[in-house]
């Protein structure tokens, strides 16, 4: 199942580069996630920064691997896909001058925070 809490429902930025952000980061929760697994996508406003949340409860990422998922044509093992999504999350949060921070425990599920500056 997949839950969605908009505490803050505006960010200012290109519609398009926010909707490749989202839907990479919810295909990944999704691919990577349990039989009945859930998936929360959360927005916020926090210290003058925006957030986007995408939390699984999926299998996890080792946290060795962890700074790797980010860079090109790094995937996990049951992918189908090139390994470019989450790279291109990072090239458009980094233009924003935004912060992303990933955290996951193996077995047990990801969380990932995007924090974009109020004014980009």
């Amino acid at each position: 199942s997949v839950e969605i809490e908009l505490k803050e429902k505006t960010l200012k930025g290109n519609r398009e580069e926010v909707k490749v952000i989202l839907r990479n980061l919810l295909k990944n929760a999704i691919e990577y996630n349990k039989k009945g697994g859930k998936v929360l996508v959360k927005t916020l406003k926090e210290g003058g920064e925006v957030l986007i949340i995408v939390e699984d409860t999926g299998i996890g990422i080792e946290n060795r691997k962890i700074p790797l998922i980010l860079e090109p044509f790094v995937k996990g093992e049951e992918s189908r896909g090139l390994g470019l999504g989450l790279a291109l999350v990072k090239r458009i949060v980094q233009n924003y001058k935004a912060k992303i921070n990933i955290e996951s425990e193996k077995g047990k599920g990801t969380k990932v925070e995007i924090r974009f500056p109020q004014k980009v």
